[in-house]
């Protein structure tokens, strides 16, 4: 039997309509922009808390955004809906979290790599990434 591990199980960018949006629009003349990721976790524990540690680097690996998000799921607020929790008290949740400020350049379209690893006082995750691409609106 293998053991059963928390693990990020896929990261993206979200678009407005809560679906992936791998291309950012941005308004040229505002050097910063958010980015919101949405990350699928699975079989974290209950009751445990878990950090979340984002970074966005461009194509020349300068750091250009991050953030932290905590993630603890509270067993008192599942007990209820038994679908949620699986048998040896771990869950699957999907966390959203906005990255803001990230710096870009307004020069024109840029590749972005967005990572996240997930840790906790017992475990720590291999980074996962996803990537985005920025694209300035054209000048009226």
């Amino acid at each position: 039997m293998t053991e059963l591990q928390e693990k990020i199980a896929s990261i993206y960018p979200e678009g407005d309509s809560g679906t992936p949006a791998f291309v950012v629009t941005f308004d040229p003349s505002i050097p910063v922009i958010g980015v919101p990721i949405v990350v699928q976790l699975h079989r974290i524990k209950v009751d445990t808390p878990y950090t979340l540690s984002f970074s966005i680097t461009n194509d020349s690996g300068e750091l250009v955004g991050g953030a932290n998000q905590n993630v603890k799921i509270d067993s008192e607020a599942i007990k209820d809906d038994p679908a949620q929790l699986f048998p040896d008290n771990t869950v699957m949740v999907s966390v959203k979290t906005m990255i803001y400020p990230v710096n870009i350049n307004v020069d024109g379209s840029e590749n972005l790599k967005v990572s996240a690893v997930m840790f906790s006082d017992e475990m720590s995750t291999a980074p996962s990434h996803t990537y985005i691409t920025t694209r300035p609106l054209p000048k009226k």
